[in-house]
């Protein structure tokens, strides 16, 4: 599965759809393995649309999504180890990999009858 962390400016539900483009990648690990996070923005959202690297959110912004995934699990008492910010150009190669991935685990099944 693929994480992806939408920055919106109004509330929205489960299930909601958004159409959205990939800015950068928030790298950490937790206890079930590496959870990276593809950061993106709504295409249709002009007060977020206009960015379009990780350089674009702010210091600030950067900072508060850094500290909540390094301490949202501490209630859990389980460890996230933070890797920090990648640029757009790695989120990108994360989503191929995910694609890539979903489309071998679609062939399989059709060729298992699955």
């Amino acid at each position: 599965m693929l994480d992806c962390l939408v920055c919106v400016s109004e509330s929205t539900f489960p299930g909601c759809l958004v159409r959205v483009k990939p800015i950068a990648l928030f790298k950490m690990e937790d206890e079930a393995g590496v959870d990276d996070k593809i950061i993106c923005v709504p295409c249709n959202d002009p007060g977020w649309n206009t960015l379009n690297e990780r350089e674009d959110l702010t210091d600030q912004l950067q900072n508060e999504i850094s500290h909540f995934f390094s301490v949202y699990k501490d209630l859990e008492v389980k460890k996230v180890d933070v890797g920090g910010w990648r640029e757009r150009e790695e989120a990108m190669e994360v989503l191929a990999d995910a694609k890539r991935l979903q489309e071998e685990h679609e062939s399989e099944g059709e060729s298992t009858g699955r």
